[in-house]
C-alpha cells in the first residue's frame, strides 16, 4: 500500500507542472500527426458522402419543406431516373409530375402524416412509382427520416433515401405466384404429405394429412412426428430420423401406424426425401386398404396419360444435349415423324435452318442453368405436316437431377392461330396508320407532361412541322400557340390530370410560317379509358368557316343598319309628318272631335319615340359615335325609360379603347343579355359593368335578379339561339364568355376580352358614375 501511495504521490507531483503550464498558456497544443489524422478523417467523410450520393440504384437527399427545395442530392435523385435537375424543374408540377397519377393521393397523405409525426416516430417507408425519362415507370422504396422540426414539432427538414426496387417487386410477385402454385399443388395432392425438420418437428401438412388424421386445420404444426405414430413405432422412427440427419442415403421408406386424435390407428407407408435446402418431405401411403392404393396407382397412370400421352400439346423429354428420350403421340403428329424415327435425334434435327441457331443457343443455356433458372421459353419453326410449323417451346429442367443426368421437359405449342392473329393485328395496325395519316383532322399524340410523341399528316400540314421536328418537345415550346393562349392550354391540360376525360376549346394557332389559323380542338386523356398514359388532341381548321360566318354576321349587321336607317329616315319622317298634320287638325276642331284628334296625336308621338328607339337599337351608331362605354350607357337609359326597369351602368375609366368591330360585338352581347333578362328572366334590376381586369384585358358583366335557370339546360346544344350567338360573337373577337345562373338566383354573363390603352384618361366622374 505504501508503494502505491508513494507512486501516486510521485505521479501527482509529476502532473502539477503540466496543469500550471496549461493555466498559463490556454492555446491547445495539437501535434502535426493529429492534424494530419483529422484531415484524413475529414477526407474520408467527404469520400463517404460522395459515395453515398452516387451509390448505384439509390440516391440520398436532404429536403427542406418550408422552402420546397433540396439541400443535398437533388441532382443525384434526378439522375436516378435519367433526368437533369433543370428538366425536372421545367415540368408542370416539378417532381410531382414524375409520380404516377394513381400514387398522387397516397403520396400526399403519407407526406402529411410524416410531417406531423411525433419526435419518437420511426422513419417512414413508402413505395411509389416514378416516371423515367425513357417513358417507363420504376418502383421506388422511399426511406424518410426527420432531421429538424419547428417549435410546433412539425418536420421541416427530412433525410431520405430513394432506392430502385423494380426488380425486387417483380421478384416478390413471381415468388408469390410460385408460392400460390405450390400451395395449390401441395393441398390438392390426394395423399397425406408432411414437411418436417430433421429432428421430426412438423413444419407443414397438406389437407389430406389433416383429413386422414382427423385433426382440425393448423393443429399439426408444432407437433413432432413421433406424436402421431404409435408408441411401439417411435423407436424405429427416431432411428430413421438420425440416419437421415447424418446424411445417410435416401429416400428411405418406413412402415408404421398413425394415431388419429379420436384414438383409432391405421397403417401407413412413409417415404422420407431430403429437401433441396433443408428438412424432409414425408409422403405417405395408406396401407389399410390395398385396393384403394391400387386405385391411386390407376389415378396416377390416368393423370400421366392425360398430362403426357393424351395431351393435345406436343411434349418431349430430352437430355442436356437435346437428344429425345421420350415423347407423346401429339408431338409425333405435330412433327410428322414416328417415335422410332425421333428417338436418338437431337432438337436441332427437327427445326428449320433459320431456327437451328436459336435451338443450339437454347441447349447451351440449358446446360449452364442452375436452380435459379429452371425454365426457358423460345419460338422455333419445326418441320410439320408438309409445312413449316411455328411453335412456342417451353422448357423446364426436372428438379432433383444433376449434370450430366439432368433432363428437360419440352412443351411445344402450335402458335399458328396466334401468328395469324398477330398478322391480322399488324394489318389492322397498318390500316389504322393509314386512316390516321389520311384523316381530315389534325391529330397529335402527347405524353401526360405535354410532350409530343407524333403528329399525323394533317397535323404536319396544318402546323408546318414534321413529327421529327417536334418529337420530345413540350407542346407549349413548339411555337404554335400565342403567348396569351399558353396558360389557358396548360390549365386545360391540368384538368385532364385531375380526372377530366376530355376538354374542348377554340383558339388561334400559328404555323411554322407565322400564318394565323383558327382551330376547334378537343383533347382526351386516354388513361381515363384504360388505354395507357397518353393524351390525344384533335384539331379542325375552322379558319375559312369562321371567315364565312363572320361575313354572314357582317352582312346581317349591315342589313340591320339599313333597316334602322329606313325606319329612322322613312317611317320616322312619315310619322313626324302625320304628327304635324294631326296637330294642325286638332287646332281646327272643337268639342269631342278635338279630343279625338288629341288622342291620335299622342299615339303618333309614342309611335315616333318607339320607332326612334328601335332604329337606334338596330344601328350601331351609338357605339360608333360614343364608343362601347357610351353605347352601354345609352342601352341602360333605354332599359329604364322603355321597360320601366331599374338598370345600373358602371364604367371603369381605365378601360382602354377597343377596335370598332370588337366594340360592336361586345355591345350586341350586352343587348342580348339585357333582352333575355327582361323577356325571359322577368328581372326587376339589371346591372351593366365594364371593368379593367389587368393591363390590356377587361371584363363586361351583365347581371340581373331574375328567375334564373339551370346552366345544365344549355349543354349539348339545347340552349337558345341567343346564347349560342353570344358565344359565337365572343369567339370572333378572341374573348371568353361565361354564363352563371341558378333557379331563383338571377343570371350573370361575363365577357373577358382584350383592350388597348385608354385614349382619354381624364374621363369625368359623370362618365364613370352609376346611372
Amino acid at each position: 500500500m505504501s508503494k502505491a501511495s508513494n507512486s501516486d504521490e510521485s505521479k501527482s507531483k509529476a502532473r502539477k507542472p503540466k496543469r500550471s503550464s496549461r493555466s498559463v498558456n490556454r492555446t491547445p497544443s495539437v501535434s502535426v500527426d493529429k492534424l494530419k489524422q483529422l484531415h484524413d478523417t475529414a477526407q474520408q467523410f467527404e469520400k463517404l458522402q460522395k459515395s453515398l450520393l452516387k451509390t448505384p440504384g439509390q440516391a440520398y437527399y436532404v429536403y427542406h419543406h418550408p422552402t420546397h427545395r433540396f439541400l443535398v442530392g437533388e441532382a443525384e435523385n434526378a439522375a436516378l431516373y435519367g433526368y437533369t435537375v433543370e428538366e425536372v424543374r421545367a415540368m408542370p408540377q416539378s417532381w410531382a409530375s414524375t409520380h404516377h397519377p394513381s400514387d398522387l393521393q397516397k403520396i400526399a397523405a403519407a407526406t402529411e402524416k410524416f410531417l406531423n409525426s411525433g419526435p419518437k416516430a420511426r422513419p417512414m417507408e413508402l413505395q411509389l412509382r416514378v416516371l423515367r425519362k425513357d417513358g417507363n415507370y420504376e418502383w421506388i422504396s422511399l426511406h424518410r427520416k426527420a432531421l429538424e422540426r419547428d417549435q410546433t414539432g412539425r418536420v421541416t427538414t427530412e433525410l431520405g433515401v430513394a432506392r430502385v426496387i423494380t426488380r425486387e417487386i417483380e421478384a416478390i410477385r413471381e415468388m408469390r405466384d410460385s408460392e400460390d402454385r405450390y400451395r395449390t399443388l401441395f393441398d390438392e395432392v390426394p395423399v397425406p404429405i408432411l414437411l418436417i425438420e430433421a429432428s421430426g418437428g412438423i413444419v407443414d401438412a397438406n389437407r389430406a394429412a389433416y383429413r386422414e388424421l382427423r385433426v382440425r386445420s393448423g393443429a399439426l404444426k408444432g407437433r413432432n412426428l413421433d406424436q402421431i405414430v404409435t408408441h411401439a413405432d417411435r423407436t424405429v422412427l427416431r432411428a430413421e430420423l438420425r440416419k437421415l440427419k447424418h446424411g445417410r442415403s435416401g429416400p428411405r421408406v418406413l412402415e408404421s401406424r398413425w394415431c388419429r386424435d379420436d384414438g383409432s390407428t391405421f397403417p401407413v407407408e412413409m417415404t422420407f426425401s431430403a429437401m433441396p435446402e433443408s428438412g424432409l418431405l414425408v409422403t405417405t401411403r395408406d396401407l389399410s386398404d390395398r385396393e384403394s392404393q391400387q386405385q391411386a396407382v390407376e389415378q396416377k397412370e390416368e393423370c400421366y396419360r392425360g398430362l403426357f400421352l393424351n395431351n393435345r400439346t406436343g411434349v418431349a423429354v430430352v437430355d442436356m444435349e437435346g437428344t429425345f428420350l421420350d415423347l407423346n403421340p401429339a408431338f409425333e403428329q405435330m412433327i410428322d415423324m414416328s417415335r422410332d424415327q425421333l428417338m436418338g435425334l437431337v432438337l436441332p434435327d427437327v427445326v428449320t435452318g433459320a431456327s437451328k441457331s436459336a435451338a443450339n443457343q437454347f441447349l447451351r443455356r440449358t446446360k449452364r442453368s442452375g436452380e435459379d433458372q429452371p425454365s426457358f421459353e423460345l419460338e422455333l419453326r419445326i418441320h410439320g405436316n408438309g409445312e413449316t410449323l411455328p411453335v412456342e417451346v417451353m422448357a423446364s429442367i426436372l428438379e432433383g437431377e444433376t449434370t450430366p443426368q439432368r433432363r428437360a421437359i419440352l412443351i411445344f405449342h402450335d402458335i399458328r392461330p396466334r401468328k395469324r392473329a398477330e398478322a391480322a393485328l399488324e394489318k389492322e395496325s397498318a390500316l389504322s396508320q393509314v386512316l390516321l395519316d389520311n384523316a381530315p383532322i389534325a391529330i397529335a399524340l402527347l405524353s401526360p407532361q405535354g410532350e409530343v410523341i407524333r403528329f399525323n399528316a394533317t397535323a404536319e400540314k396544318l402546323f408546318g412541322y414534321t413529327t421529327e421536328e417536334v418529337t420530345g418537345k413540350v407542346l407549349w415550346d413548339v411555337g404554335i400557340l400565342d403567348t396569351d393562349e399558353i396558360p389557358r392550354s396548360k390549365k386545360r391540360f391540368q384538368e385532364l390530370t385531375e380526372g377530366a376525360p376530355f376538354v374542348r376549346a377554340t383558339f388561334t394557332i400559328r404555323n411554322k410560317e407565322g400564318e394565323a389559323r383558327i382551330v376547334d380542338a378537343e383533347t382526351t386523356a386516354l388513361w381515363a379509358y384504360g388505354i395507357g398514359d397518353f393524351v390525344i388532341s384533335t384539331a379542325i381548321d375552322i379558319t375559312d368557316r369562321r371567315r364565312l360566318e363572320s361575313e354572314v354576321i357582317r352582312v346581317a349587321e349591315a342589313e340591320q343598319i339599313r333597316i334602322g336607317h329606313d325606319l329612322h329616315d322613312g317611317v320616322g319622317q312619315t310619322l313626324t309628318g302625320i304628327g304635324v298634320l294631326i296637330g294642325a287638325l286638332e287646332e281646327s276642331l272643337d268639342g269631342e272631335a278635338k279630343a279625338d284628334a288629341a288622342r291620335i296625336r299622342e299615339l303618333v308621338t309614342e309611335a315616333i319615340g318607339e320607332n326612334r328607339r328601335i332604329s337606334h337599337g338596330l344601328s350601331p351608331a351609338a357605339v360608333k359615335n360614343r364608343g362601347l362605354a357610351g353605347g352601354l350607357r345609352l342601352l341602360a337609359e333605354t332599359v329604364r325609360k322603355t321597360f320601366r326597369t331599374q338598370c345600373e351602368c358602371e364604367l371603369d375609366p381605365n378601360v382602354g379603347w377597343l377596335e370598332e368591330e370588337h366594340a360592336i360585338h361586345a355591345y350586341r352581347i350586352a343587348q342580348e343579355a339585357v333582352s333575355n333578362a327582361i323577356r325571359h328572366g322577368l328581372a326587376k334590376k339589371i346591372r351593366i359593368r365594364l371593368i379593367l381586369r389587368e393591363p390590356g384585358r377587361c371584363g363586361l358583366e351583365i347581371s340581373d335578379n331574375g328567375t334564373g335557370f339551370k346552366t345544365s339546360d344549355l349543354k349539348d346544344g339545347s340552349g337558345g339561339i341567343g346564347v349560342r350567338v353570344m358565344h359565337y360573337r365572343a369567339d370572333l373577337i378572341g374573348g371568353e364568355l361565361a354564363l352563371r345562373s341558378s333557379p331563383d338566383k338571377g343570371t350573370k354573363i361575363i365577357l373577358e376580352m382584350l383592350c388597348g390603352k385608354p385614349r382619354n384618361v381624364g374621363l369625368t366622374s359623370e362618365n364613370s358614375a352609376l346611372h
